[in-house]
């Protein structure tokens, strides 16, 4: 058996040149022609999206709490930003109820890729399923063959209960959840009506939930901590009420201080209070609260994009928002297909 060698530790570059990134991203792109980017979530436009939870579904609007600063220094005051502090750039993501890779790419700056150590040769251990994971799909009038996982379908891996378990979608209509050392299946897959293709969260938090959206329109918010998987919210897409281009949910929800951020190839920008908790059985139970959405297209993009004289006008005139955001000391950072970048300050 070959020795292990550990990674190399990038987590400080990374670190630094987010830093400078968010200073000038926000600069350039946190407001644009004052008719659609909000950058101040104590105004924000409700969404008409059907949202679905346990027994009942809200949608409403609220503030998020402000951002308190503590010390950390004995010597000096150090400001503590509990939206993401940079002290967590190249770290762990998640309460120490909860171990793994909870998210893409680690935590809310993208900046976490486990700590090894790692084989110098890797081996394949197990192969899971037996038979390719496949399934037909149309996306914008054309229907072929997928199969496989998706571009961003980085799995969760949860350290639990004295196994490592793995959580991702596939392109066969389903999410699944694997046994790490052995390659066998631990729950009942989750059946959805379309593709998954991103990469899902567990909240960080210790709920036992898993989230993750899909190509069939819908977002939803799993439970574990029953006999088999359960689905206890979901939100859907409806283009006839509310966006533009697509309906697919391809990115990385993101949970942070009880807040889920996550954009929409409809070509809005999402976020809702979770509201998590335990019923009389002590069961987790999950209400969201509608808080903030916005478009992320406006005149001066479209302006630029359309007509664009491209062969495929449709795809020149794509604004969805397929990226995983990225969150850091009081802002998120998202872009879309458009081509422009939003910063919002969510700091209260």
């Amino acid at each position: 058996m070959p020795s292990p060698i550990r990674p190399i530790k990038i987590g400080a570059a990374v670190g630094s040149l987010l830093v400078v990134t968010s200073v000038t991203l926000f600069a350039l792109f946190g407001s644009g022609d004052g008719t659609t980017t909000t950058t101040d979530l104590g105004s924000f436009t409700t969404s008409s999206i059907t949202t679905t939870s346990g027994d009942s579904g809200t949608t409403g609007a609220t503030t998020l709490p402000e951002d308190p600063s503590t010390t950390t220094s004995t010597t000096e005051a150090v400001a503590v930003n509990s939206w993401v502090d940079r002290s967590t750039v190249g770290e762990r993501w998640g309460s120490e109820e909860v171990q793994g890779s909870l998210m893409f790419r680690g935590n809310p700056t993208n900046t976490w890729y486990g700590s090894g150590p790692i084989p110098a040769t890797p081996e394949i251990k197990w192969k899971f399923p037996e038979a390719p994971m496949c399934s037909q799909s149309t996306d914008l009038g054309t229907t072929s063959t997928w199969c496989g996982n998706g571009w961003t379908g980085q799995p969760v891996v949860w350290e639990h209960d004295g196994i490592i378990e793995l959580m991702f979608g596939a392109y066969d209509r389903k999410f699944h959840f694997v046994d790490a050392e052995s390659g066998t299946a631990t729950r009942s897959p989750i059946a959805t009506g379309d593709l998954v293709k991103g990469s899902p969260t567990l909240d960080p938090d210790g709920y036992p939930i898993v989230y993750f959206g899909s190509r069939d329109n819908t977002l939803r918010a799993v439970a574990l901590d029953r006999s088999d998987p359960v689905v206890v919210w979901e939100v859907t897409n409806d283009l006839a009420i509310e966006g533009r281009w697509n309906d697919d949910w391809d990115a990385n929800p993101r949970i942070v201080n009880g807040y889920l951020f996550e954009g929409s190839e409809n070509s809005f920008f999402y976020i809702w209070k979770l509201n998590r908790g335990y019923d009389a059985l002590h069961q987790v139970t999950i209400e969201p609260e509608l808080v903030f959405s916005m478009p992320t297209w406006n005149d001066e993009l479209m302006a630029k994009i359309d007509p664009c004289g491209a062969t495929d006008p449709v795809i020149c005139q794509a604004t969805s928002v397929e990226n995983s955001a990225a969150i850091f000391e009081g802002r998120v950072y998202f872009a879309n297909s458009g081509g422009r970048v939003v910063g919002l300050d969510i700091s209260g």
